[in-house]
């Protein structure tokens, strides 16, 4: 059974895999050998919501993710407010 939360983080990662194929970035890219001092804790959390069999494989995915969203909170910014939505919670300009 998957962790909770883990499902909206493998739906990014997919989302993240399926635009990098489609517009043809690279999922072979240069490399670098970097050395890092990170806190234990942090990493384990992030190795287990990713179920990630290393740590190298857990970095990564966490920064695909930051950089997807990103991405994504360009993309909402360019489109908030163009749209005939109500606010129906009272959260107008979040």
């Amino acid at each position: 059974m998957q962790a909770l939360g883990m499902q909206a983080f493998d739906n990014v990662y997919k989302v993240w895999y399926l635009t990098h194929r489609r517009y043809g970035y690279s999922m072979n890219t240069t490399k670098v050998r970097k050395q890092f001092i990170l806190e234990s804790e942090k990493l384990a959390a992030v190795k287990r919501l990713f179920e990630a069999k290393t740590d190298t494989e857990a970095i990564n995915k966490a920064m695909d993710m930051v950089i997807e969203n990103a991405r994504l909170k360009k993309a909402l910014e360019a489109v908030k407010g163009k749209g005939k939505i109500k606010d129906v919670y009272g959260r107008n300009g979040v």
